[in-house]
């Protein structure tokens, strides 16, 4: 990381989510749950040339770890801001609704009150915006994923 640009604090990262879409801090949370993994897989490779002798693989190491940190934080952050909203944390970004198409399962629970239908609580016209912009989203970051997987790198 660069020394000239330092990580935004939680504080500000929990300020600057709080009005994105329940589908971007989904979104956001699969990237980070990549980040992670990657920073593992590069310690665990890293490891080796570290117990060696070699500090720069060592300094690597305890750099990884000290950003793992930060991440599950900002993970954390992310799982509030969505139950603050009063809707479920949900881990694994596949579990968000969406079949092995990547198409939306709509829940119906009740009609409205003025015979309008319902779609997990809201009226079905403002959810189904919602739900599509969301799910767009989240289908992109997933794909983008894929992609970025050969990539050795690390973008938080």
């Amino acid at each position: 990381m660069s020394s000239s640009a330092p990580p935004i604090s939680a504080g500000r990262f929990a300020e600057a989510i709080e009005d994105l879409p329940v589908g971007n801090l989904h979104t956001k949370a699969a990237e980070l749950r990549n980040s992670i993994s990657h920073m593992r897989s590069s310690n665990e490779q890293l490891q080796p040339f570290a117990d060696d002798g070699d500090r720069d693989c060592a300094d690597a190491i305890l750099e990884n770890r000290q950003t793992i940190r930060r991440v599950e934080q900002r993970m954390r952050l992310l799982k509030y801001e969505v139950e603050r909203r009063g809707l479920p944390w949900v881990e694994d970004p596949m579990d968000l609704g969406l079949d092995r198409n990547s198409r939306p399962i709509v829940e119906e629970r009740r009609t409205g009150e003025h015979g309008s239908q319902q779609v997990n609580g809201e009226d079905a016209s403002t959810s189904e915006h919602h739900r599509e912009r969301d799910e767009d989203l989240l289908r992109q970051t997933l794909d983008h994923m894929d992609e970025d997987s050969a990539d050795e790198g690390v973008h938080l």
